[in-house]
């Protein structure tokens, strides 16, 4: 099943998710918030993006702008072990 069929933001216009300003973010991250599939639309910007730095990301998706995106990735990456 299609996911992305059931997203709060189908048939929406997507300005609002691309062009950050703040206005715009807050509107759609507060679609974001409602929506039913808010972890797999993330998931796929986590996995689409992996790797990427904060600038070669863009819009919101799952409810996370490009920077907090970026820091959740970092979050996540295995820490290095201290030499022993």
């Amino acid at each position: 099943m299609r996911w992305d069929l059931n997203a709060a933001c189908r048939g929406e216009k997507t300005e609002s998710f691309f062009l950050l300003h703040p206005l715009l973010e807050k509107a759609a991250k507060d679609l974001c918030s409602t929506c039913p599939v808010q972890a797999q639309c993330l998931d796929l910007a986590m996995q689409t993006e992996g790797g990427s730095s904060a600038e070669m990301r863009f819009g919101v998706f799952g409810g996370l702008n490009p920077e907090e995106r970026a820091a959740l990735e970092k979050a996540r990456r295995p820490k290095a072990k201290a030499p022993a």
